[in-house]
């Protein structure tokens, strides 16, 4: 008699009617809800053995979602045994999922075999599943660390590149880069021939490569696929790299989501791996590049090449991060925008500071005399010493509250990202917080210094501020449109 080890007896009469042939595949259903929850029961592998042989594909894939729940390796010799015996693709693709989460001396060498044998294999009905077990295998050789990674070695002729940016510093920024250069929807468009070109230019988010042949490409995964097939991507990529294959990923956060819906990325993925010559391979790890879309109009779309294979050196000192850490791009553009009321060799102050970005990027863009940062946060002190540090930069820090920070001097400047409320609970104290705020600001301040104040809580501020018209002046209010955020950057000086 089959059994299961263990005795509840719940299961043993489930694992009683399996035997005599009683409602098979609602039994597994019912088998995998158990381990679900109590995935310390092992099914005995004679049980497992009979559930995969089963007529019943269903019931076949079912057994396999039950022992990967169960992660043991006694099954481990019995998939790769029932994967050769098995016809159908859905089953084999999970069973290839379930082996994947082995240890890769354990399975690698039979990966290979398998991996070799689908590369080879054509089968226009079947070759969605077969371009998933080849991602899966790939991906777990990649975690293993038995693909190579391709190595960046620069470019080697004159490149487009699109340098990604907020909509109000595209003009900030095309005024300083390099000839030739163009304005397009994303940012600005330079052609270069060394990465280090872009490298001083701290206010663009990404460098993304333009891929040719993609005029009037509709927003089909079919026709995505076809046109980079036919574009410049893997001459681009090789002229960039030392390497054989390039495991990618699609990024569709740009896109409309209504638009990605029913496995578009996976049916999109799919395609443009079957149409790599064997040199593109999905992976949701390890991946070296990124194929982002972007909408256009008519219901068109592009694919730029984003390189995670390059290491931007802007912001290599950016070790330390937390979750409330501003993006050191965003910063960056920060700076340009405030750049003309920048003095040399000023003393300036962040009264919330966090990890040290703001005041970082400040210290690159111009020479200040004396800089303090003060945080209520210990972590994030902790790390604006440790990010700091790596700049070689002289920024003090202090962990204290704003309400009772306290110094001997006054500052020419003081540059914040303000604290923000996620709830309509904390709505009044954010309102009293940035009340604080400008008590403690306005009494550090030196007359006819500036405040930069960035915030999404704008609305707060501008009361805030109303309350304080005597003592400060607004001289600039600049929006700053994010994803799904409105910002503001608030430039005041005080009277």
């Amino acid at each position: 008699m089959l059994q299961c080890q263990g005795k509840d007896d719940f299961m043993q009469q489930i694992i009683k009617e399996i035997n005599n042939h009683i409602d098979v595949r609602k039994n597994t259903v019912k088998l995998k809800k158990i381990i679900q929850e109590h995935p310390e029961i092992k099914l005995n592998i004679d049980l497992c053995r009979k559930l995969l042989n089963d007529e019943d594909w269903k019931v076949r894939k079912n057994t396999c979602s039950i022992i990967a729940l169960s992660y043991d390796e006694m099954y481990c010799d019995l998939l790769f045994d029932q994967y050769s015996k098995e016809n159908n693709y859905i089953v084999k693709v999970e069973m290839i999922e379930t082996l994947s989460m082995y240890s890769y001396n354990l399975i690698g060498e039979r990966f290979e075999m398998i991996l070799a044998n689908l590369l080879k294999l054509k089968d226009e009905n079947n070759d969605r599943h077969i371009q998933t077990m080849i991602s899966t295998i790939v991906t777990t050789k990649a975690k293993a660390g038995k693909i190579a990674q391709p190595v960046f070695t620069d470019l080697k002729k004159d490149t487009s590149v699109v340098l990604t940016c907020l909509e109000c510093n595209q003009d900030l920024l095309f005024n300083r880069v390099i000839e030739p250069k163009k304005r397009v929807n994303l940012g600005v468009m330079v052609k270069i021939n060394e990465m280090r070109q872009i490298a001083k230019y701290r206010d663009y988010e990404e460098a993304l490569f333009l891929l040719t042949n993609f005029k009037d490409v509709p927003f089909e995964y079919e026709a995505i696929a076809n046109a980079l097939e036919g574009s410049n991507l893997l001459t681009l990529l090789d002229s960039m790299h030392e390497a054989n294959q390039y495991l990618f990923r699609i990024d569709t956060s740009h896109v409309d989501p209504a638009k990605t819906k029913n496995e578009f990325v996976q049916k999109l993925s799919m395609a443009i791996q079957s149409r790599g010559k064997q040199r593109l391979f999905n992976s949701s790890s390890n991946y070296s590049i990124e194929l982002q879309l972007r909408e256009m109009k008519n219901n068109k779309v592009r694919v730029f090449l984003k390189l995670y294979t390059y290491e931007d050196p802007r912001f290599r000192y950016r070790q330390e991060i937390t979750s409330g850490s501003m993006a050191p791009y965003l910063a960056g553009s920060i700076i340009q925008l405030i750049k003309p009321y920048l003095v040399d060799k000023a003393d300036v102050l962040d009264l919330c500071c966090g990890t040290g970005t703001l005041l970082i990027e400040r210290c690159f863009e111009q020479k200040a005399h004396f800089v303090l940062g003060c945080d209520i946060f210990g972590q994030a002190i902790e790390a604006a010493k440790k990010n700091t540090k790596i700049t070689h930069m002289d920024i003090h820090y202090v962990n204290r509250d704003f309400t009772d920070f306290k110094h001997d001097h006054l500052f020419d400047e003081i540059i914040s990202d303000l604290p923000i409320s996620s709830t309509k609970i904390n709505y009044d104290r954010l309102e009293d917080s940035y009340r604080r705020f400008m008590r403690t600001a306005l009494k550090l301040l030196k007359k006819d210094g500036y405040m930069f104040l960035y915030t999404t809580e704008h609305k707060s501020l501008r009361k805030i501020l109303r309350f304080n018209q005597n003592d400060i002046m607004i001289k600039e209010e600049i929006h700053i449109t994010l994803k799904n955020t409105e910002a503001v950057l608030f430039i005041l000086q005080r009277l």
